[in-house]
């Protein structure tokens, strides 16, 4: 899987991309993702590092996209590796894409993924599992923008569970602070987790960030994590 991922990647990057003036918009570090895709034949990676608290658990989560049009992206995201004191596994992989579909002062883009039967050791996944979120992206007074999410996850064989998510951001120097929260809601058990951090983009092509979270309710999430990242686009 490794082999495969570093290929993919590699045959991405070296693709043709077209020249962009703006800066990089990458989906991490936030619980919410935006509207915007990459753009045609441009390839980006959002890499990190989390460290989730109850555990003890060191994930190394990625996400690569790449461009098929100016409004279609594909996506391959996974944790990569789960790292504990007994254990190194590998994580799941999902397949996906994103669509922008509208424009305008409310853009809509659809995300949507797949993720087959993966990973090793405890992170192993068994059943098939879905999931397709409708996103937007909307400029508030005062330079706040706010990124809504709405979606359903389903597992193969289970009941669906409603995903609900937004970010408020703003800027803070040379830096977009945030805060933003998930929640998870099937047969009757609402689970949250709230966070918070900074993006900071450092170059057009690069963006460095930084975020923590602690779970609030339910058993969905981890009860606290701690994570840095670094998104770069080719």
């Amino acid at each position: 899987m490794r082999t495969f991922i570093a290929a993919l990647f590699l045959t991405l990057a070296a693709s043709p991309a077209f020249s962009q003036e703006s800066e990089i918009v990458a989906d991490r570090p936030g619980l919410a993702d935006g509207s915007v895709t990459v753009g045609r034949g441009v390839a980006q990676l959002e890499a990190g590092v989390t460290r989730e608290g109850d555990e003890e658990l060191l994930t190394i989560p990625l996400l690569l996209r790449y461009g098929l049009t100016d409004r279609i992206e594909l996506r391959l995201e996974s944790d990569t590796f789960g790292i504990s004191e007994d254990d190194n596994d590998i994580a799941p992989v999902a397949l996906g894409f994103k669509w922008r579909f509208r424009d305008g002062d409310v853009p809509l883009s659809i995300i949507a993924n797949v993720q087959p039967p993966s990973g090793g050791g405890i992170l192993r996944t068994s059943e098939f599992e879905t999931e397709a979120r409708l996103v937007s992206d909307i400029a508030l007074a005062n330079d706040f923008s706010l990124t809504p999410n709405v979606g359903v996850h389903f597992v193969e064989g289970g009941e669906a569970t409603a995903v609900f998510a937004a970010s408020l951001e703003h800027p803070l120097g040379p830096l977009g602070a945030f805060i933003d929260f998930e929640s998870r809601i099937a047969d009757g058990d609402t689970s949250m987790i709230i966070d918070g951090g900074f993006a900071w983009v450092v170059r057009p092509d690069t963006q460095l960030d930084l975020s923590a979270g602690v779970d609030v309710t339910g058993d969905q999430y981890p009860d606290w994590f701690i994570g840095v990242g670094y998104s770069r686009r080719f």
